[in-house]
């Protein structure tokens, strides 16, 4: 679902002691919706509290002598079933 209330939830399997009450979470970040305006606010906040918890590395920092990417489109006909369903 990709929530709010579900980062939460991930937050406090990995961090119970720190992330204990979902109500005060709900409540602080509430407004955070990809579907409406976001509080540029609330996010900074959310991002500032993940920060020290998730690791990103960028693949071009980590394996440097990685080919280009090859995209190849194969086109095959459906079986009876397929065209069936």
């Amino acid at each position: 679902q990709n929530d709010m209330h579900e980062l939460w939830s991930l937050l406090n399997f990995l961090n119970p002691e720190v992330f204990r009450d979902s109500d005060m979470f709900d409540k602080a970040f509430s407004k955070i919706n990809a579907k409406t305006n976001m509080d540029v606010g609330l996010v900074c906040a959310a991002h500032r509290l993940l920060e020290p918890l998730m690791l990103r590395r960028l693949k071009r920092n980590v394996q440097t002598d990685l080919p280009k990417k090859s995209v190849y489109t194969i086109w095959c006909p459906m079986t009876k079933m397929q065209k069936f369903w």
